[in-house]
């Protein structure tokens, strides 16, 4: 017997980043006009980020992929590609049981073809590795069921897309390719089943390359200082320092958290540096805890999206090369309870809703060339006001608080 996966509607909890990323990209796009921007003939090592957000449509969940690659010359490429997404499960018996995810590491190869005066490039791409996938967010129908739903499986993607040169080393592109997965063997108490995970995604991105073909000085190099600006993509951990939200409510790690205490946390911004020394930049971040109320304990997740404005004080050395700087702000954030555990079934929350948050922090960025920097950034979010009630409990009012570290990159593709 197969395991199905049906599609679940078009948006799921975790598709409020749709919005952004959308137009975050559309930025890019818009920003098409600029001069010498082109493929070219030399080495050139690259970074690649791409959304698949937008594949809930055909039950592809909480998609997206990054890859680190290079262009070996001017028709053949490779790079190692990561890609990650997740379907809903049924079975016969007990319908939705839950999520399976998947995590790829693939080595791929690029056969490039550019054209039209080399601002456009197509290319296919192969590529085999392995893939791991994980059951997880059990759902209501699966409550005391043993499932097993866990294993590493062969992965072969073949694609194909299509990019344009946005600036001397930036392109924007679309690209679509099948993930076949070697099927893997569950079970549902005891009921065998191959769960088939393969499934096309499209994704649309940007792949920002090392070197330009030509290059050009750091901002400060030159005698007129530039205001720009620019979008980034973060990826990090959150650890609370606080466990009690309020009376009888605390947050905890989620249970896939990385070494028991390091919940995953994901971020994208949009900002302006303006002159030499300051910066504004609009930040939008998202992780997600367990819940839990006493007496019955880990009744569910919690998921907290935050959009936070800073204001950036920056310090350039070596010529702009790199950029310490310091942040604060304040800002809201929009919290939800879902994804409710066995102990939870039968117990009424309500637990969603805004409420005021402040950030501040501190990072350094280092610029690999004019207009393409990587950064990290530590920082404090504290957050207050949440609302929950649940059973017969009164509603109450609690906080928290977490530092959160981030890795990423920035590219700065207008300046005026």
């Amino acid at each position: 017997m197969v395991l199905e996966r049906r599609m679940t509607g078009v948006f799921t909890r975790k598709q409020m980043l749709i919005a952004k990323r959308l137009f975050v990209f559309c930025v890019v796009g818009l920003v098409a006009f600029q001069a010498r921007a082109y493929d070219s003939e030399i080495f050139r090592p690259y970074l690649h980020f791409r959304s698949a957000e937008f594949n809930t449509v055909w039950g592809v969940n909480d998609g997206w992929g990054f890859a680190l690659g290079a262009n070996l010359n001017r028709h053949f490429g490779i790079e190692l590609a990561i890609d990650t997404y997740e379907h809903s499960l049924y079975e016969d018996v007990l319908d939705g049981i839950g999520e399976e995810a998947v995590f790829s590491l693939v080595p791929q190869m690029r056969l490039r073809y550019p054209f039209a005066n080399d601002r456009w490039t197509v290319y296919g791409l192969f590529g085999l590795g392995p893939g791991f996938l994980q059951f997880n967010d059990r759902k209501g129908n699966a409550f005391g069921a043993e499932i097993e739903a866990d294993g590493v499986r062969l992965v072969t993607a073949v694609g194909v897309g299509l990019e344009y040169f946005v600036a001397d080393n930036v392109t924007f592109n679309l690209e679509g390719k099948y993930m076949w997965i070697q099927d893997l063997e569950g079970s549902v108490d005891g009921r065998r089943y191959d769960i088939d995970m393969s499934a096309p995604l499209l994704t649309m991105g940007v792949r920002a390359y090392f070197i330009e073909n030509h290059k050009r000085p750091l901002l400060l190099e030159e005698s007129a200082i530039r205001n720009r600006f620019y979008f980034g993509v973060r990826y990090g951990g959150s650890v609370l320092l606080d466990d009690q939200w309020a009376e009888g409510v605390s947050l905890s790690p989620e249970v896939s958290a990385n070494f028991s205490r390091i919940n995953d946390f994901g971020s994208m911004t949009l900002g302006v540096d303006v002159g030499r020394d300051w910066g504004i930049e609009l930040s939008g971040d998202f992780t997600e805890y367990t819940l839990n109320v006493d007496p019955y304990g880990a009744i569910g997740e919690y998921s907290v999206y935050t959009i936070v404005p800073h204001l950036r004080l920056r310090w350039p050395i070596k010529n702009g090369r790199w950029v310490p700087y310091v942040m604060a702000g304040m800002g809201v954030t929009y919290a939800e309870f879902n994804d409710r555990k066995p102990v939870g079934l039968g117990v009424p929350v309500a637990a969603s809703g805004f409420s005021p948050a402040v950030s501040a922090g501190a990072g350094f960025e280092y610029f690999i060339a004019r207009n393409f920097s990587v950064n990290t950034d530590v920082r404090y979010l504290y957050t207050w006001d949440q609302k929950i009630e649940a059973a017969n409990v009164p509603e109450r009012s609690g906080d928290f608080s977490s530092i959160n570290f981030y890795f990423g990159f920035r590219l700065y593709l207008w300046e005026f």
